[in-house]
């Protein structure tokens, strides 16, 4: 018996698993026309059983029969009778093809059945196809506007650059934002001077998805005088976008970015949170002149903003940050917080170089035992050579503080047990 006839005796006793392994072994190029309407026949009744299982094995067989399957396969989509997880295989298959034929069929479908369960599997299957579903979008557009832009964000090719333009100014708030944060994907010469205007949007979510598109074009920065446009919204009344713009600002990475973010963080009603990320984005610049600005913070911010300061300084390539933290640390009082000490250890353990021992062998005689371990921890990471003579010469000296001596001892047996 061949697997075609296996195929369909285990249709009839509905053993679709078989159906499955029978279908798997046919030759679908070298089939016939009438074998080939018989297997749609049999994969499409795989489908209809409703195990999850068997039609996702089968959906792997129709996209090989070609257009043939695409009526059925559309018929079956708005099929009520059908359980929605059978409706989201087929949608699945449909995606596969690349056809302009699937395309409208598709956006009929959503036409149809505009707010429905089916319609978001239309809209994924369009999504899907991608490129060849642009027309199809484009015509949607004058009639169901949001699923059509949602679709068209989501295909990121050139093509879908002019429909999204036409949408740019829509009266819906949501509209507009699936169309400007789809054109910020694009370096097409239409899409800055666009994203430019949308920074005074009435939408806080339109002006924050410019903002982020215009963080992205670093390389038209200065051409634009971005940081000169952007600036006013760190003040915007909306946090989100006010933490996008100094991203932004952080990822051009100049002088004049770097001021406006120092700015904006000594503004008396800037948010605890923007300021957190501001000192991230000056660490990202990473520059003398952005570390100038860290140095400044760290010694008039709150202590709930200061070990993101630390942190951003020990993750640096620059000495100067080093010295920051050195200097820092040797203002602390004894008694103040072990945990930032902790997160100065840690940082300092970051520098590759060994000008830090000297500062963090100091920690070692710290009353905080948590601080003497990050100590401890931080001084394997330096050359064990330098840092282990140092410890000799601390251990043998008279004049060692007994407290210093200590942690001294501590630190030496951690490494013979280590």
């Amino acid at each position: 018996m061949s697997n075609l006839a296996s195929a369909q005796a285990a249709a009839a006793v509905q053993d679709w698993p078989l159906v499955n392994t029978c279908l798997a072994e046919l030759s679908l190029t070298t089939a016939s026309p009438p074998e080939q309407s018989q297997i749609l026949d049999l994969a499409l009744q795989v489908l209809r059983a409703e195990d999850f299982q068997d039609g996702w094995a089968v959906t792997k067989i129709l996209p090989a029969l070609g257009e043939m399957a695409i009526e059925p396969l559309l018929m079956m989509l708005q099929d009520d009778s059908l359980e929605p997880e059978v409706q989201w295989l087929v949608g699945k298959v449909l995606g596969e093809f690349r056809s302009p034929l699937v395309a409208t069929g598709l956006a009929q479908c959503l036409l149809q059945h505009p707010d429905s369960e089916l319609a978001e599997i239309a809209l994924r299957a369009l999504i899907q196809i991608g490129n060849v579903a642009i027309s199809q979008l484009t015509a949607l557009l004058k009639t169901n506007k949001l699923a059509a832009v949602t679709a068209l964000a989501q295909i990121r090719h050139s093509p879908a650059i002019t429909p999204l333009l036409t949408v740019v100014n829509d009266p819906d708030p949501q509209v507009r934002y699936l169309a400007i944060e789809a054109l910020s994907s694009f370096h097409d010469s239409q899409v800055p001077p666009l994203l430019i205007q949308k920074l005074t949007d009435v939408s806080a979510a339109v002006r924050r998805a410019a903002v982020i598109g215009l963080g992205l074009r670093a390389d038209l920065h200065a051409e634009l005088q971005l940081v000169t446009k952007l600036q006013p919204l760190l003040l915007d009344l909306n946090l989100g976008v006010r933490t996008a713009t100094a991203i932004a600002l952080g990822r051009f990475g100049d002088e004049l970015a770097a001021q406006a973010l120092f700015n904006c963080y000594q503004q008396p009603a800037c948010p605890e949170a923007l300021q957190r990320q501001i000192v991230r984005c000056l660490g990202w610049i990473d520059r003398p002149f952005a570390l100038q600005y860290l140095q400044a913070i760290i010694t008039t911010s709150s202590l709930a903003v200061i070990p993101e300061v630390i942190r951003s300084l020990g993750q640096s390539r620059e000495l100067l940050a080093i010295k920051i933290l050195t200097d820092y640390l040797q203002i602390l009082p004894p008694d103040y917080p072990a945990q930032i000490k902790q997160e100065i250890a840690c940082s300092l353990g970051n520098f590759p170089k060994t000008v830090a021992v000297e500062e963090v062998i100091k920690l070692l005689a710290d009353s905080n035992e948590q601080v003497r371990w990050h100590a401890i921890y931080c001084l394997k990471q330096f050359d064990r050579t330098i840092v282990s003579d140092r410890l000799q010469q601390l251990r043998l000296s008279a004049t060692t503080d007994p407290l210093l001596l200590a942690g001294v001892e501590q630190c030496l047996l951690a490494w013979k047990e280590s």
